[in-house]
């Protein structure tokens, strides 16, 4: 018996009953030379693509644009200081009530004119009184969906 440690190897001698394998027949050069032409055929495509364009050379002059002013919004216009005191009154009235419509605080508005109607002057109270009409055209257009679902058909 013979010991062979995992490192050794053992040559197991050719079976003379067997023939040796027949050598490899050469490779077909046939795919190549197609994958040549065909690569040419694209090369010579290529070239007659981009010299059959227009003779005149295109100058590319890159534009950069100018960016856009930021949109200031609506902004109110400035308005002179008025001398009179019952235009001053309004106005810090309007002052006081404008983003509270902007915002449909109808109650809130209401009693900033109620207090306003109280204590002004009666110059002033052509003002107010506008100024309540205004308020209550903004309640009846906040209102009018409301109205109409309630409403039987």
């Amino acid at each position: 018996m013979v010991r062979l440690d995992s490192t050794a190897r053992l040559q197991i001698p050719a079976s003379r009953g067997t023939a040796p394998e027949p050598a490899a027949a050469p490779a077909s050069r046939t795919p190549l030379i197609i994958a040549a032409v065909v690569g040419g055929l694209v090369l010579v495509g290529l070239l007659a693509a981009m010299f059959s364009g227009p003779k005149e050379r295109r100058t590319q002059t890159a534009e950069i644009p100018q960016p856009l002013p930021p949109d200031p919004g609506p902004r109110p216009l400035p308005r002179p200081n008025p001398v009179d005191p019952v235009a001053r009154d309004l106005e810090e009235l309007d002052a006081r009530t404008s983003l509270l419509l902007r915002q449909d605080k109808i109650p809130e508005v209401a009693g900033i004119l109620k207090a306003a109607r109280g204590r002004t002057p009666r110059r002033m109270d052509r003002g107010v009184d506008e100024r309540l009409q205004k308020l209550d055209a903004a309640a009846r257009r906040l209102a009018a969906p409301l109205l109409e679902q309630r409403e039987p058909r």
